[in-house]
């Protein structure tokens, strides 16, 4: 608010230039934009225990819930999310190297995607991360955790 008065004060005086008072008055009132996620786990307790604490933190909204990869992909092309939370033992990442050309997938049709990797296999780590996920998060570590990366990630 302090901006928006010192932009308003200024205009009153005469210091600024009429649009560019207009383009920061705008810019300093325009609200932040939405993270959007989508949770992908075919664990329904844990899909549901993070949308409930995803969406109590301002400017996170979950837009989508998956189970398997084939639902991933359908609800990443309907949502256009920002970042994809991930079970890297997703049903369809059975096989070996499926979650690394999962990942060059979502790379090539949604580029600006952040992918969390989520796990509470310790060796899946390793695996996620020389996948190039965008980070790694133990599904045993506090929910916190999670939703400083998602603010980072951002």
């Amino acid at each position: 608010m302090l901006a928006v008065s010192a932009v308003t004060k200024a205009m009153n005086e005469q210091q600024f230039i009429p649009q560019i008072a207009d383009a920061l008055t705008s810019a300093a009132s325009a609200p932040k934009a939405l993270i959007k996620v989508i949770v992908a786990d075919d664990e329904a307790r844990l899909r549901s225990a993070l949308r409930l604490r995803l969406e109590h933190e301002p400017g996170i909204r979950v837009v989508g819930e998956a189970t398997d990869v084939g639902s991933l992909l359908a609800q990443a092309e309907a949502k256009l999310p920002d970042i994809l939370l991930m079970d890297w033992e997703l049903p369809g990442l059975t096989m070996a190297g499926a979650g690394l050309q999962l990942l060059r997938t979502l790379r090539y049709w949604f580029p600006q995607l952040k992918v969390i990797a989520l796990s509470s296999l310790p060796e899946a780590k390793e695996a996620a991360l020389a996948a190039h996920v965008d980070a790694f998060v133990s599904k045993a570590e506090p929910a916190d955790h999670l939703i400083q990366l998602c603010q980072i990630a951002k």
